[in-house]
């Protein structure tokens, strides 16, 4: 009759002993950081996801072998991780979620077809047009000049650059909770978008309303190669609402501002930028901007407090004006 009680302390005991690993310096860290513990997630969902819909997904059981690979990959990794310095380790961390970040884009690509095969682009222009009584790209035409095409698709090419940009200006800084709680806020941002385009695939303006397009976006240097290339690499198609983007944009952009509120002089314009591009080069509805910027809101209020219990500190992050440099 002892045997349980017993047992349960000792699971209990070693779930302690696992989840916190002492780091130089006194700092704690889970053995599983929080974004690993998120793409371990999301790929235990694409798994349960074409398994419910095998009859439509072909070869799905490669799928589901790579989701279980991916996610070994992801505990090995992050065990691999704690082992460095805590600025090496967070420079591993940043470009480690980018990867795992775009395996889980690229196989979304292949699988949202088959799982979803109705887009729900009617449903949008539906929305934009009773919010705004006008189809939102359509309108902007009467801005399009082809420097500000240029301009706009390079800004908008950046979107995987800046949130690793800024999480490598708080590395540099020594501000690494400061970013414990941005690579989680960012890593949010991207599966939760994902999970978006499972619930409400679409296209986008650029394939539905062209024919309500006047004005054809043309660049003056590079606009049509770029355009053509994240065209070609892009493997996800239904991939508008909310607007990845956007969120992900206007997260690096919040976690700016809170936590090193001087490096919104550069990161403020491009994030700001990238929301605008993705309207005026017809990639997203309006909608799509709304409802990532309402998803936002839960996202920034959780990473934090999530952080937190994943650094097993004490101390409140840098959120002061005298301490956002």
């Amino acid at each position: 009759m002892e045997i349980w009680p017993a047992a349960k302390q000792g699971l209990l005991s070693l779930r302690e002993r696992v989840r916190r690993v002492p780091q130089a310096g006194g700092r704690e860290r889970l053995l599983y950081g929080p974004e690993m513990v998120v793409a371990v997630s999301w790929f235990s969902l694409a798994t349960l996801l074409v398994t419910a819909f095998h009859e439509s997904v072909e070869a799905w059981w490669v799928y589901a072998l790579v989701n279980l690979a991916l996610v070994t990959a992801a505990v090995l990794f992050s065990r691999y991780v704690q082992r460095c310095p805590v600025g090496l380790g967070n420079w591993i961390r940043a470009f480690g979620a980018v990867g795992f970040i775009l395996c889980a884009y690229t196989e979304l690509g292949y699988i949202l077809p088959a799982i979803r095969p109705t887009d729900q682009d009617e449903l949008l222009i539906a929305i934009d047009r009773w919010l705004f009584g006008v189809d939102p790209t359509v309108w902007l035409e009467r801005f399009t000049h082809p420097v500000l095409t240029e301009v706009l698709q390079a800004v908008y090419a950046t979107f995987y650059f800046l949130p690793v940009a800024f999480g490598g200006v708080l590395i540099v800084k020594g501000r690494h909770r400061e970013f414990d709680a941005t690579i989680l806020t960012v890593v949010l941002s991207f599966y939760l978008s994902y999970l978006g385009y499972v619930l409400v695939p679409a296209v986008g303006p650029r394939f539905t309303l062209r024919e309500y397009q006047s004005i054809p976006l043309e660049g003056v240097w590079s606009y049509g190669t770029v355009s053509h290339v994240l065209n070609s690499i892009e493997p996800t198609k239904k991939d508008c609402f909310p607007s990845g983007h956007t969120l992900v944009a206007l997260a690096v952009l919040w976690c700016a501002w809170r936590y090193h509120r001087r490096s919104l002089l550069v990161f403020g314009p491009v994030a700001l930028g990238i929301v605008f591009s993705t309207v005026y080069l017809r990639y997203h509805y309006a909608i799509d901007l709304v409802a990532a910027a309402v998803l936002l809101v839960p996202i920034a209020i959780l990473s934090p407090r999530l952080a937190s219990r994943y650094v097993g500190h004490a101390e409140r992050l840098h959120d002061d004006p005298e301490l956002a440099e």
